[in-house]
C-alpha cells in the first residue's frame, strides 16, 4: 500500500508545476511589478499604493490635474 502513495505523489508533481507556473508565478510576478514604478527601473515598494489613496482619498495630489 505505501508503493502505491509514493507513485501517486510522484504523479501529483507535473500538476503541481503547472499549477504553480500558472497561478502562482503570474501571480507573485504581478504583485513585484506593482512595487516598482513606472519605468520598471527601481523598486518603490508601496509607493504607488500610498499615491492612488492619496488621489481618490484625499483628492488631487498637489500639483496634479485633473484630465
Amino acid at each position: 500500500m505505501q508503493r502505491r502513495s509514493t507513485i501517486a505523489c510522484f504523479m501529483c508533481f507535473p500538476l503541481l508545476t503547472i499549477i504553480f507556473g500558472l497561478v502562482v508565478y503570474p501571480t507573485v510576478y504581478s504583485i513585484y511589478l506593482a512595487l516598482l514604478n513606472k519605468k520598471m527601473t527601481q523598486f518603490i515598494g508601496i509607493g504607488n499604493f500610498t499615491f492612488l489613496m492619496d488621489y481618490y482619498v484625499a483628492g488631487l495630489p498637489a500639483g496634479a490635474t485633473k484630465g
